[in-house]
C-alpha cells in the first residue's frame, strides 16, 4: 500500500526547507496543519485566491526563516499564536511587528 502525498503538501514541505533544522522539528508538524487548513479555505474562494495564497505563503515562509534566523521575539512562537490565536504570520504582520 503506497500513501500518495499531494503535490501541494509536497510543494510546502520543500519550502519549509528555508527555515533552520531545529524549528522545522520544533513546529513543522503544527505549520503543515496550519497550510493546510489555510488551503481548503483559499481553495474554496477560486484561483486568484489560490495565487494569491501561494504568494503569501512563500514571502510567510521567506520572512519568518529570516526572523527565526536574526532572533526576532515572537517568530519562534506557534504558528497559531502568532495572530490572535488563529493562522499563520504573513509578511505584513512581521514586518509590523518587528518594528
Amino acid at each position: 500500500m503506497t500513501i500518495d502525498i499531494p503535490v501541494r503538501l509536497r510543494l510546502y514541505r520543500l519550502l519549509l526547507r528555508v527555515l533552520p533544522v531545529w524549528f522545522r522539528r520544533e513546529a513543522g508538524p503544527e505549520l503543515v496543519e496550519v497550510f493546510e487548513d489555510a488551503h481548503a479555505a483559499a481553495g474554496s474562494k477560486g484561483g486568484l485566491a489560490r495565487i494569491t495564497f501561494w504568494l503569501l505563503q512563500v514571502s510567510d515562509l521567506l520572512m519568518t526563516a529570516l526572523a527565526v534566523r536574526l532572533g526576532v521575539r515572537g517568530a519562534g512562537s506557534s504558528p497559531r499564536d502568532r495572530v490572535g490565536g488563529g493562522g499563520i504570520w504573513t509578511a505584513g504582520e512581521w514586518t509590523f511587528s518587528a518594528r
